[in-house]
């Protein structure tokens, strides 16, 4: 913690920007960049601003932590930035994007509306996403997100549908996805996914 609040105190801004910017906007957008960052980029982004991150690869967790003791200590409350997973465009490697939510609260509408475009694809959104308090994340999806996953070859399948779990683990800090399809596990048609999913690496 105390790695944390030194280095809330060394992002000394004043009360906005030399362009006049606002102060919140700032740091959501240092923030939004460092949660998109991870491994040394992220370190050293993070190392300049007089904070060392407790993890190397550091977290979305420490990100989150380190931002908060940020705003908190301007007084402010800091929005909620999730760190959206999605292939490249060989399907070969994740990239991450670290994303503002509309609003403070990390829900299944704030996410759809991260993610549409980004992930999602032709109005395939979530219906509802829960996580309870052992980090076990369900996530129910609509029949275009079946769609999605079905058109797909099975390396893009694997990061598609890898891309939504690492972005929720990061996102409630969980240890496992559990997907379905209007309440049914999500099928495609090279897998059933009837059983919880952890974190998928390249």
């Amino acid at each position: 913690m105390d790695a944390v609040c030194s280095g809330a105190a060394a992002f000394d801004l004043g009360e906005e920007t030399e362009f006049g910017e606002k102060l919140t906007d700032k740091l959501t957008a240092m923030y939004e960049t460092a949660m998109g960052l991870y491994g040394e980029s992220g370190k050293n982004l993070l190392a300049d601003g007089g904070y060392t991150p407790a993890h190397y690869p550091y977290s979305a967790k420490d990100v989150r932590d380190t931002y908060t003791a940020i705003f908190a200590e301007r007084g402010c409350e800091a929005p909620a930035v999730v760190r959206i997973y999605r292939s490249d465009a060989n399907a070969e490697h994740f990239l991450a994007f670290g994303t503002a939510l509309d609003g403070t609260e990390i829900t299944a509408e704030t996410l759809n509306g991260a993610m549409d475009g980004l992930i999602f694809e032709n109005g395939a959104a979530f219906n509802t996403v829960t996580a309870d308090k052992d980090g076990h994340i369900r996530a129910d999806l609509n029949d275009t997100f079946a769609a999605q996953v079905r058109s797909l070859g099975t390396s893009g399948e694997y990061f598609l549908v890898g891309g939504i779990v690492n972005t929720l683990l990061d996102a409630f800090d969980g240890t496992d996805v559990t997907l379905t399809v209007n309440g049914a596990p999500l099928e495609s048609g090279h897998n059933i996914y009837d059983y919880a999913l952890t974190r998928y690496e390249e």
